[in-house]
């Protein structure tokens, strides 16, 4: 072929086997791309995972530390479902499990929970009669007597619907500067001596406030008497004096007075926003850890609190209760390299300690310039949140590009943080 010339290969290239020939304008940037993404997804969509490499969770299954609630018998039923404070989803025993995911995502919030029903002994329990395998219960016990329990056929529609009573009390909504500022003042600035000054703000494109945001609310306010807004679907040119430059966007506002004589009114005010690098995608368990990253700067004593009321709360059995009988929290530093398969085994393989781990997916050599600070960073974030049911550690994604892409992270999106429920074993 004349030069210059482009060639690909639907499979790997082997020595003198037949490349497919680009025949367009070269100088055509997003015709010559178009052919490229072709190829570039169907390699992708034909790699296999390794079955010795690292792998994430497969839906399906239940973590061997998560305590999960079961009920044997119709009296149990009563007890673990009705006066169940919390919303509950029951699902009969051997029905898939779907949301599992969901269910850990939101686990020491006491919002959602999952109850196994044995329909051999608990007969009476809606989810034994009948073709509809779970059930949605409303969040509150006084809502259980006055509202049936709603038949869903499919699994993660049982779980929305649970989760879809969760109260919104907990969250202040904000449509206005004026009312921003009034927020502000109760969460920051006219807060007593001994409370952490701290707000945060989730600004939205969406009217509703989601199951996420409500469950954060409850969390923050009860463990540690922190406000939580919503402001909903705002002019960006209205926002853009609190750092907002697009939605959706959280935002931690706070005030690092140190001297304890200063009247709160007149204390300095900053504005943190939630860093997906740092943090990961904006869902219960890192918008909580992003709360306790900036309490442990400004008001560590309620940054403790706020630990022990998630542990208190949680059903992972690693690290929930300090009486707890599970297998102890993972050894050595709270950091860890990860990229080896004895590093990963060891840390969140099936029989790790924890079963939840926060991994940092970095770039080590193709941004030299930047990894020690991105690494550093990571790693404070970590020691902030201990303790802490999960494990952290992180891994060099570009040159685990297979096991960053089963999290669906490429390149291009580092650096980032992902969280992982291992399988049960």
């Amino acid at each position: 072929p004349t030069l210059p010339t482009l060639l690909a290969s639907k499979n790997a290239y082997a020595a003198g086997a037949a490349l497919d020939e680009y025949d367009g304008d070269l100088k055509d940037r997003e015709a010559v791309l178009k052919w490229l993404e072709g190829y570039a997804s169907k390699e992708r969509k034909a790699k296999e995972p390794k079955k010795d490499k690292k792998e994430p969770a497969a839906p399906g299954g239940w973590p061997k530390e998560f305590d999960l609630l079961k009920v044997a018998d119709d009296a149990s039923f009563q007890e673990t479902v009705l006066q169940n404070e919390a919303a509950v989803l029951t699902f009969r025993k051997g029905a898939d499990v779907p949301f599992v995911g969901k269910i850990m995502e939101l686990d020491g919030a006491g919002a959602v929970d999952a109850v196994e029903v044995d329909c051999a002994s608990a007969k009476a329990a809606p989810v034994c009669a009948g073709d509809a395998p779970y059930a949605a219960y409303p969040h509150g016990a006084a809502a259980k007597a006055k509202h049936a329990a709603a038949p869903e056929k499919d699994g993660l529609a049982a779980f929305a619907a649970a989760a879809s009573t969760l109260p919104a009390d907990d969250v202040t909504r904000v449509g206005t500067p004026m009312e921003m500022d009034n927020f502000l003042r109760l969460a920051v600035t006219g807060v007593e001596q001994d409370e952490a000054p701290l707000g945060i703000v989730v600004f939205t494109s969406k009217d509703d406030i989601s199951p996420t945001t409500r469950a954060l609310g409850a969390t923050l306010g009860r463990h540690a008497g922190v406000k939580v807004g919503q402001w909903s679907a705002p002019p960006l040119e209205a926002v853009a004096d609190f750092g907002v430059k697009k939605l959706p966007a959280v935002v931690a506002f706070y005030s690092v007075e140190l001297d304890p004589n200063t009247p709160m009114m007149e204390r300095g005010m900053q504005a943190a926003p939630y860093d997906r690098r740092n943090f990961g995608p904006p869902n219960f368990q890192g918008m909580v850890m992003f709360a306790n990253s900036v309490l442990a700067q400004i008001h560590p004593a309620t940054a403790g609190e706020l630990q022990d009321g998630l542990r208190d709360a949680a059903r992972t059995a690693v690290g929930a209760r300090t009486d707890s009988k599970g297998p102890a929290a993972a050894k050595g530093p709270v950091f860890q390299s990860l990229n080896s398969d004895d590093a990963w085994t060891a840390r969140c393989g099936p029989d790790a300690a924890s079963a939840l781990c926060a991994v940092a997916l970095l770039d080590q050599h193709g941004r030299p310039e930047k990894f020690a600070d991105e690494l550093g960073v990571a790693e404070a974030v970590a020691k902030a949140e201990q303790p802490s049911p999960f494990a952290f550690g992180w891994v060099d994604a570009a040159c685990h590009a297979d096991f960053a892409a089963a999290f669906d992270v490429y390149e291009s999106g580092l650096p980032t943080v992902v969280a992982y429920a291992r399988p049960a074993s």
